[in-house]
């Protein structure tokens, strides 16, 4: 009993006394008497009651009692109805799932339209222990075995070690009434069979077990956080985001780690693959079968040599555009970067060394100039080859591009079509300068940014 009375104590831990508090309450025992302790402390409360309208006349009848008890304790009230039925058919889930996705949406609304700082709900030990056996149906990581956590985001549970006898013995010391769901008792639902049936089962030879698997979760919940930990770790090891908006991540690292497959699966994640397609990819990573592409919501995934690389959509649809025609001097920008144009009557000493410039022979150049990307069949004559032609394909194979730097470069052709520059990399041999040349065409690729005099 005295657990429980301070139970709430660990907000004051917290520093979270002072603020605004919206308890979830269904008018059951354990909500009823979360929402009595918050009145016991002196803390700033409203409740919020969802009316799911599943048990016809006894639903609203909750909603009722809510109203009563919010009067009584002087406190808000904030309700709302569901036609979950209906709902749960349309998205084609469950009715709990459905019922537990519209209760949190709505008390999110709530908290945030009526300054309440944090959301409070009832559960207990054995709640997060059902939780548990629940998750132990499905595919699950070590996530799904931790039960309920004590705080998600703005979600708090401060009973979430509190045992059900303790919730019995202040319901009936403080002879608090409550609304009694009779669907608890049915076995219609996952949660009500594990109840009703597994986990008296396995108390009647281990009379302890909850308490033992209170334990066992606070263990496990160590081991997420270590596993998180590390996770973070390698993150920061393997994972690189490229100034466009590309993403890195090596893999040649995770498949001799121990857990490596657990941590790539950990990161893809949050990009919003399936866990299917994770499977596919760490299946390519580990059987080195470079090239394939894997497409998610937001991003598209190349898997390459010894790393897969993330690029999200918007740029893939930037790589699908048509000829880009070139003024003869200024500049334009691209997806990629931008291409300064200019002129000189001098040929300059020294030609730059860096790849991002390009000097051309401006009698060489077939106007009007353009930029496209590369096409199947494509060759050109690499400066420096002594004006051998060969193919783009076998170029690209030879520098080691991936699939992703193929498809993002952009080629400098003149009017004849031939391919004077691959912009930023290499130029043609035919339109190079020579002693002969009397004008120069510089270009100047600017990677990712537009250059400070434009």
């Amino acid at each position: 009993m005295h657990h429980l009375k301070h139970n709430l104590g660990r907000l004051s831990n917290l520093e979270m006394t002072d603020d605004r508090f919206l308890v979830a309450i269904s008018g059951g025992k354990d909500s009823v008497v979360l929402g009595h302790l918050c009145l016991s402390a002196g803390l700033s409360f409203g409740l919020a009651h969802c009316n799911f309208q599943l048990r016809g006349a006894d639903s609203d009848n909750d909603e009722v009692f809510v109203h009563t008890l919010a009067e009584v304790w002087n406190v808000p009230v904030f309700t709302t109805r569901f036609n979950t039925t209906e709902l749960a058919q349309q998205q084609e889930g469950s009715i709990q799932m459905t019922a537990r996705y519209l209760r949190y949406n709505w008390l999110e609304e709530v908290r945030k339209q009526h300054q309440f700082k944090w959301i409070l709900t009832a559960h207990h030990v054995k709640d997060s222990v059902e939780t548990f056996f629940i998750n132990l149906t499905r595919v699950t990581g070590l996530s799904g075995l931790t039960g309920i956590p004590f705080q998600n985001d703005r979600v708090i549970r401060p009973l979430f070690d509190v045992h059900k006898d303790q919730i019995e013995a202040y319901y009936v010391s403080e002879k608090l009434t409550h609304r009694e769901d009779h669907t608890n008792a049915e076995q219609k639902y996952l949660r009500n069979k594990i109840r009703h049936t597994i986990l008296p089962a396995i108390e009647d030879v281990a009379p302890a077990f909850i308490s033992t698997m209170e334990k066992t979760m606070s263990f496990l919940r160590e081991s997420q956080a270590l596993q998180d930990w590390t996770i973070q770790f390698w993150k920061k090891q393997i994972l690189e985001r490229l100034p466009e908006g590309d993403i890195n991540i090596r893999t040649v690292d995770l498949t001799d780690l121990p857990g490596g497959r657990l941590v790539l699966f950990s990161l893809l994640q949050g990009f919003g693959y399936a866990s299917g397609q994770m499977e596919q990819i760490w299946k390519c990573i580990q059987q080195k079968q470079t090239g394939a592409i894997f497409n998610s919501a937001s991003q598209q995934l190349l898997v390459d040599r010894e790393k897969i690389i993330l690029r999200p959509m918007h740029r893939v649809r930037q790589n699908q555009e048509s000829i880009i025609r070139l003024p003869q001097k200024g500049s334009v920008l691209l997806s990629g970067g931008s291409l300064m144009i200019s002129e000189r009557q001098k040929v300059p000493d020294l030609l730059a060394k860096d790849k991002r410039n390009a000097f051309f022979d401006a009698d060489c150049l077939k106007y009007p100039l353009a930029v496209r990307k590369w096409q199947a069949g494509d060759r050109f004559q690499p400066l420096g080859m002594n004006g051998q032609s060969k193919k783009l394909k076998d170029y690209f194979t030879d520098q080691k591009w991936s699939r992703f730097q193929k498809e993002s470069a952009w080629l400098l052709i003149d009017d004849t079509g031939t391919i004077c520059w691959i912009v930023g990399e290499r130029q043609n041999h035919i339109c190079r300068v020579t002693p002969k040349t009397q004008a120069v065409v510089e270009m100047v690729f600017y990677p990712n940014r537009m250059p400070k005099n434009i």
